[in-house]
């Protein structure tokens, strides 16, 4: 798999004080243009170009719409945990992924559709079923598991019982029987 390199501009190379100036001069494009900011690195001690500074711009807002896409995500990971307290993080994240995946498809074009390739988006299928089975076949085991130790609790539990207060035993003995034929009738 070919590993993309970041990309290493005039501007990423400055000194971090001067970037940070830089950044704060683009997120405010009602008070600096380029050419400010040009001349602000220039006072500097550095030379760049308007095109350098644009190109700057552009990777830096991609940036920070990717960070703004993940804040989003996490609040709405938040809101879904809130809603179903015993909803986990990892069903969370399935839900959340699966509602990307599919606003994703309904937003394509026909022409997004003719050109993406089918293998990815048969691919992605699979992909998301075995999350979703992984994830219910861990809650499955936990269950278990945590029923098995429960059957062992409730074992010692009644030995103790039994041992301790015969009388108490036969009672909780009785009405657990009693309210299974409840539940079986």
């Amino acid at each position: 798999m070919k590993r993309k390199n970041r990309k290493r501009g005039k501007i990423d190379l400055l000194p971090a004080d001067i970037r940070e100036s830089v950044d704060m001069m683009i997120n405010n494009p009602a008070e600096y243009r380029y050419s400010d900011i040009v001349d602000y690195i220039k006072a500097n001690g550095f030379e760049v170009s308007k095109s350098s500074v644009a190109r700057y711009a552009q990777s830096l807002n991609a940036s920070l719409e990717r960070v703004m896409l993940i804040s989003e995500n996490f609040r709405l990971i938040n809101e879904e945990m809130a809603k179903y307290p015993d909803l986990d993080v990892s069903e969370a994240l399935a839900r959340l992924a699966n509602h990307r995946v599919l606003e994703a498809l309904q937003n394509m074009t026909d022409e997004d559709l003719a050109t993406a390739s089918p293998e990815k988006l048969i691919n992605a299928v699979p992909a998301l079923i075995r999350a979703a089975t992984y994830k219910r076949d861990v809650d499955t085991k936990a269950k278990s598991a945590m029923a098995a130790a429960y059957d062992v609790f409730k074992s010692d539990i009644f030995d103790a019982l039994a041992a301790d207060d015969p009388q108490l035993y036969n009672q909780l003995a009785s009405y657990i029987k009693r309210k299974q034929e409840e539940d079986n009738q």
